[in-house]
Order: C-alpha cells, then structure tokens, then sequence
C-alpha cells in the first residue's frame, strides 16, 4: 500500500510569500497598484498536495492552480482568486469575505466544501463539477453571474442573504 505524500503546510499570507519567495520567486506577480491595491500576488503556479490554514488576508492569486489541497480554518479577508482552478481540494470551517468584484474565472472539479462562507462581494462565472457543498453560504454576493453547478450535491446550503423587514411590508432593494 502506498503511504500518502505529507503536505506542505502553509500558514497564513505571511509564511506563503516568504515560501515563494525562497523556492519560486517567478511565481510573485509585482504589487497592482490603483483603486484595488494588492502587494500579495500569486500567479501562474500549481500548488499540489498543500495544506492551507490561517488568515489569507490582502492577497490575489492569478492563473493559480491546485491539486489535492486543504483549506482548512482559511479566514480569506480581500482574498481575491482571477482565472483559477482547485481539483479534488478540500475546504473546510473557511470564510471569504471582501471579494470586490474579483472571484472571476474559478473552476471547482471534484471539490469538497464544508461549512464555507463567501460572503460581501460579487463573483462571475464560477463552476463547481462533480462537487459536494454541505452548509455553505453564498449569501450576501452582488452581484453573481454566471455561477454553474454540474452534477454536485448540496445540502444545508444557502444563497441568498435573507432581508427583513417591518410591518410585514415587501419593498424592491435593486440598488447595493
């Protein structure tokens, strides 16, 4: 019986730059300066066999894929994924929030997804393939377009923010 690979354990936004900075420095994008600034950027790298944890806080990642990760415990705060694809990732007690209007182009296959928020933010075309979303929240997104699931299996799961009102009275809220 073959023994499982251990993972590398990534810890926080701190300890993943300075991992990449030690054995792969060509996968740092330069900082994006202008109205969305980022100084953490991630691009054009495959991450396998990885266990992330911690606060991923102020961070972009481009073009980045991975393969058979754990997120676990994540607190992503303006935690932004553009172009990217987790295969057969677990994601775990996990919340994003911030996402100003940068989750674009994210392709979940054979994903799991428990106890997961995204939340305060806009999302566009994110697919989730043959994945399994068990009390998750996707409440609070505005705008989200273009969001696919393909033969996943969700349970306890919601996706709207719920909107309360007084004296029972039901008023249109188009504007964010």
């Amino acid at each position: 019986m073959a023994k499982e690979k251990q993972k590398i354990v990534i810890d926080g936004t701190t300890s993943l730059m300075e991992y990449l900075k030690k054995n792969f420095p060509n996968s740092i994008g330069v900082p994006k300066k202008g109205f969305y600034e980022k100084e953490n950027r991630v691009v054009r790298k495959t991450f396998k066999n990885f266990a992330f944890k911690g606060n991923l806080h102020g961070i972009e990642f481009r073009g980045v894929k991975f393969i058979n990760c754990d997120f676990d415990g994540i607190w992503g705060f303006f935690c932004v994924f553009q172009n990217c694809e987790f295969k057969n990732c677990g994601i775990r007690n996990s919340r994003f929030s911030h996402l100003e209007m940068d989750w674009n182009g994210v392709y979940f296959e054979k994903c799991y997804l428990r106890n997961v928020e995204l939340d305060e933010g806009s999302v566009f075309n994110l697919t989730y393939d043959g994945c399994t979303l068990t009390t998750c929240s996707f409440g609070g997104l505005f705008p989200s377009e273009n969001i696919r699931f393909d033969d996943c299996d969700i349970d306890d799961s919601h996706f709207l923010a719920l909107q309360y009102y007084e004296d029972n009275k039901v008023e249109r809220d188009d504007e964010f």
